[in-house]
């Protein structure tokens, strides 16, 4: 379990930079309709490098997170008041 609030800000950063490098590659790749199958096929395995990395940054930010106290929260509908069940759950 992680105590280190500073340590889970790092590891979500991570994940959101691979995540990010990943669209920032692949944007350009897929500007222009049937030409993009090329441009994608030529930089298969760059694409596949940064989705790697993307997905083993967000297994590290999970296994970080996992088993952390959750918070229960108030859900509120679309006009700021309690459903009927959450008003009701919270009265016993």
């Amino acid at each position: 379990m992680a105590s280190d609030p500073r340590a889970e800000l790092r590891a979500l950063a991570l994940w959101h930079a691979r995540r990010r490098a990943v669209d920032e590659m692949l944007e350009p790749l897929l500007e222009y309709g049937p030409v993009a199958v090329d441009r994608v096929s030529d930089r298969l395995a760059q694409v596949h490098v940064l989705v790697d990395e993307e997905a083993a940054a967000f297994t590290a930010f999970v296994a970080l997170v996992h088993g952390r106290p959750k918070h229960e929260a108030v859900v509120v509908d679309l006009f700021g008041r309690l459903s009927r069940a959450d008003a009701d759950s919270q009265r016993s």
